[in-house]
């Protein structure tokens, strides 16, 4: 059954690794776009969970950074709590952690129209 490559992008299993940042983002706002911020988030949590190596981890984490600057909620909504409890394992990779910390800021941030402006 052949797929779309983007369907296969979407799904990892293209047949080059997707290392391409523009390209992974592409399909990420595709697929935002047509299922909702919420899906995206949980599809990059699962990859985060499901990663063996720690730089297939990092990627995923990183993905998942991107995704809080521009859908605080959403992630906040799907990854708070993994996030919380992935500090204690993560004590040995320090970029893992800062990028499970900078992400944890983007969510708890006000965004711009949640803040009371000077009158």
């Amino acid at each position: 059954l052949l797929r779309h490559p983007l369907e296969l992008s979407a799904l990892g299993l293209g047949k080059e690794r997707a290392g391409k940042r523009g390209q992974r983002e592409g399909v990420a706002t595709m697929l935002g776009n047509l299922v909702g911020a919420d899906a995206v988030v949980r599809r990059i949590m699962e990859k985060v969970s499901m990663a063996t190596r720690d730089e297939d981890k990092r990627e995923a984490l990183a993905e998942l950074k991107e995704k809080a600057g521009g859908e605080p909620r959403a992630v906040a909504a799907a990854s708070l709590e993994p996030l919380m409890e992935m500090i204690p394992t993560l004590r040995e990779d320090a970029e893992a952690l800062r990028l499970i910390l900078d992400t944890l800021l983007l969510c708890l941030l006000p965004e711009p129209s949640d803040t009371l402006s000077p009158a």
